[in-house]
């Protein structure tokens, strides 16, 4: 057998040097996958682990002791649960500032995320729902420290991690949190200013306290600082504003600002932009207390303090509200530039209703635009309404420009007069109530007039603008009260508050329409006698100034229901009615007698009456006025009198005057006065009648002509059957039909009351004598005597053409003695 010879070897081929490196390559993807592997298996376990309440909580224990020892202070979270990239649960935390005074308390805290955790590396975050229970914030800057309790703590924890702030100013980078319901239980927010001024430290308290409520936020911008809010709804929501000062302890060194040299180098962020979609409260309050201007409430209760103003039952709805919370440049008292604080709201209320603890109550306000700052506070498109019954609108608008208090809004309620500037527009239909009125001054409060119509309500309209002490006008102004009372027409005055500077009031009265009850109604104290009722309706149209509170000046011309007249008076009350100086002028013309003396037989009178200048005195003990008048025409028994002239002088209880008549019936002169000293007025008057024609005169049918002298006539009584007193009648002449006279030498009357309480009546002459005395009255004997003679001699007074007999029964009792001495003829004045 053949041997085959033995298979030579083949050299191996050389390797590729690519099948390597892809070899060495998977090794090593291989080796890193595995770590990678590794790493998330130790992050799934770290992410479980973490997850566990119990490693959580040793955890922030371990971190909250950590910051007490550092900071030096009190730091403690009870327990924590997070579920990462999802909620976040803290419970009982309390943070302590380095004083060791409470900065923060919350009972719970919880937030739960909504999308995907990692957004905020996009620089957004956002929040399905978050939620603060039993929460308290408490932040304090005293007048020594240049940081609050709080900015102080963030800046102590930021040296303790290393946060040292970059000295190149870099750009920030845009942060946007959105919060879809932030719910909100017996949270409060505490805040103390506390700054050096003017030698003294002086505080500003502000707390913020929320019984429940929901805020929906669309965006917080933090670089921006804008805050973009959907709608905020507040229950119990409590807002109180306290302010003091005092005098610095001793040693105290008060913390400066850095002065600024320019505007520019003031280092200013830009104000806090806070949008509000819609704003409702409910239940809530508000309290103002000055203890700067005083220690507590200084006016009666039911007067409002504006240094101490508390505000409850507040109901509210609010709609597109802006507000502006930081601060801008200003200069300061020295000239050098510094900053002051900002507080602007804008918006659209549509409903607030509130209570004021002096009991002023508004039910409803509402204002197509609000606006406060600290400049202006106005109310565009507004409508007004208070449990009294008031309803104002539909501008209203207050100015304080140039103020150097800090508070505006605030501190200027309380200087209203002097400091704010009225711009206000009062809409057709607008109402306000004096009793509403009460409550904003204690000097209205305590008015008479005021308080006498409380529940009056004036329909009100037109436009105000001014100040109180500066030049306040009242354009267009229309008043109404009821349906008889009506004031329209322009007012201008200055100086109207409790300032220094003389006090100026001008009307303009285009109409003033009113009606005796409604004057005598509101008008206190004011009790005119029967006869003014008759006057009934009465407009006025002219003007009324009034001068530093006392001096009054009325001129115009008014109409009544019983005629027209013109009136142009000035009174001075400076020194009191015993020595008020006074002048004026009356006129009327075809004033109704009849009506205003019942009796028909007057007719219309024309006449005037002036009041000398420089008269004084509006008190029987201290007046001293001379006085003059002018009938034109005086009606009675439809005979026109005529041209009949009064001047007398008013003096110490005494009126001593002259009347002269020179119409062509009836020419005399009357001298005489009457003296008001006692409670009965005493006449003391003669008089020389040189004609009186009775037929002319339609006095009597007959054709008689009187004349005579009257030499005394002294009579007291407050009416005829009170008249006591004598006369003493000379010379008295009666020419019948331009024929025959007739003449009585003297008559004398004689008239009193005796012990027994009957009365005495007697009179002597040369003709006759005679006297009656009994119980008696004056005012019916000559009805009485008729009844006699009609009974008695009814032939006598048939034959008269006297009235017939009455067949009533006689009341009076008294005894008649008549004796004829010579009748010189006079018995055929009464022939038929």
């Amino acid at each position: 057998m053949t041997e085959s010879p033995a298979p030579q070897e083949q050299p191996l081929p050389p390797q590729q040097p690519a099948a390597f490196v892809w070899r060495l390559l998977k090794k090593l993807l291989r080796r890193v996958e595995n770590m990678l592997f590794g790493i998330v298996i130790v992050l799934v376990a770290l992410y479980f682990v973490l997850q566990l309440p119990s490693v959580q909580n040793w955890l922030v224990r371990k971190t909250t002791n950590y910051l007490s020892t550092e900071l030096g202070t009190r730091v403690e979270l009870k327990r924590v649960d997070i579920e990462f990239f999802d909620n976040v649960v803290l419970e009982g935390l309390y943070i302590e500032d380095l004083n060791g005074d409470t900065l923060l308390i919350a009972q719970k805290f919880s937030a739960g995320l909504s999308g995907n955790f990692f957004s905020i590396l996009w620089n957004r975050l956002e929040f399905n729902e978050v939620s603060l229970t039993h929460a308290r914030v408490h932040l304090r800057k005293m007048a020594d420290q240049r940081r609050g309790n709080l900015n102080e703590l963030l800046y102590r924890i930021g040296d303790l991690f290393g946060a040292v702030p970059s000295k190149t100013k870099k750009k920030s980078t845009p942060f946007s949190i959105k919060i879809q319901n932030l719910n909100l239980l017996d949270v409060s927010f505490f805040e103390e200013r506390y700054s050096f001024r003017e030698g003294e430290i002086r505080s500003k308290i502000f707390s913020y306290e929320v019984a429940e409520g929901n805020v929906k936020i669309n965006l917080i911008d933090l670089v921006n600082n804008i805050v973009d809010v959907r709608s905020v709804s507040l229950i119990g929501f409590q807002f109180s504003f306290e302010k003091d000062r005092r005098d610095p302890p001793p040693g105290f060194v008060p913390y400066l600002r850095p002065v600024a040299l320019k505007t520019d180098t003031l280092k200013i962020s830009p104000p806090l932009h806070l949008l509000i979609g819609q704003l409702v409260l409910q239940s809530s309050g508000f309290r103002f207390d000055n203890f700067r201007s005083s220690p507590g409430k200084q006016t009666p209760l039911e007067v409002m303090d504006y240094d101490h103003l508390n505000v409850q039952d507040i109901d509210a709805q609010a709609e597109n509200v802006e507000m502006y919370i930081g601060e801008k440049p200003a200069v300061d008292a020295n000239g050098r530039p510094t900053t002051e604080d900002v507080f602007d709201i804008f918006g659209t209320m549509k409903h607030i209703a509130a209570r004021e603890q002096c009991g002023f109550a508004l039910t409803h306000a509402e204002a197509r635009r609000l606006l406060l700052t600290d400049s202006v506070t106005a109310l565009y498109g507004a409508k007004i309404q208070s449990a009294g019954g008031s309803s104002l609108g539909d501008t209203l608008m207050f100015r304080y420009e140039e103020t150097p208090e800090d508070d505006p809004w605030l501190d200027l309620l309380a200087d209203f007069n002097n400091k704010v500037t009225m711009d206000m527009r009062l809409a057709p239909g607008s109402k306000i109530c004096l009793g509403d009125v009460r409550h904003f001054e204690e000097s209205v409060f305590k008015n008479e007039f005021f308080t006498t119509n409380k529940d009056l309500i004036a329909d009100i309209a037109g436009k105000v603008s001014g100040k109180v002490n500066g030049k306040l006008r009242a354009d267009d102004f229309d008043i109404r009260v009821g349906n008889t009372t009506r004031l329209r027409g322009e007012f201008g005055g200055r100086g109207l508050g409790d300032n220094d500077e003389p006090m100026v009031l001008n009307f303009d009265f285009e109409e003033l329409l009113t009606d005796m009850n409604t004057i005598a109604r509101v008008v206190p104290g004011f009790r005119p006698p029967k006869q003014f009722f008759k006057l009934e309706k009465v407009s006025f149209k002219g003007s009324y100034q009034l001068f530093d509170g006392f001096d009054h000046v009325l001129y115009g011309k008014f109409t009544t229901s019983l005629g027209p007249g013109q009136l142009d008076m000035q009174l001075n009350l400076k020194d009191g009615p015993e020595k008020a100086i006074y002048r004026g002028e009356l006129k009327m013309r075809g004033f109704d007698m009849a009506t205003w003396t019942g009796d028909r037989n007057f007719g219309p009178s024309s006449f005037q009456v002036k009041v000398a200048d420089n008269s004084t005195g509006l008190t029987l003990p201290t007046v001293n006025a001379r006085v003059s008048g002018k009938i034109d025409t005086f009606y009675y028994n439809q005979y026109p009198y005529s041209n009949i002239k009064l001047n007398g002088k008013f003096e110490k209880y005494v009126f001593d005057g002259k009347v002269e008549s020179n119409d062509p019936n009836m020419v005399f002169e009357f001298d005489g006065n009457i003296n008001f000293k006692d409670s009965i007025p005493v006449f003391d008057f003669s008089a020389n009648v040189h004609r009186l024609e009775l037929r002319n005169l339609k006095l009597t049918k007959q054709d008689w002509v009187l004349s005579g002298d009257i030499k005394k006539l002294e009579l007291r009584g407050r009416n005829v059957d009170e008249i006591v007193g004598s006369a003493d009648l000379r010379n008295f002449r009666i020419w019948e039909d331009r024929e025959i006279y007739y003449n009585v030498d003297y008559l004398r009357f004689n008239s009193y009351f005796r012990p027994d309480g009957t009365r005495f009546l007697g009179f002597d002459s040369d003709v006759a004598t005679g006297q009656m005395t009994g119980k008696f009255s004056i005012a019916r004997a000559p009805k009485n005597l008729m009844q006699l003679l009609g009974k008695y001699h009814p032939e006598f007074v048939e034959k008269l053409g006297l009235p017939a007999n009455d067949s009533l029964p006689l009341s009076d009792y008294y005894d008649l003695n008549f004796q004829i001495r010579n009748s010189r003829n006079l018995a055929e004045l009464f022939a038929p």
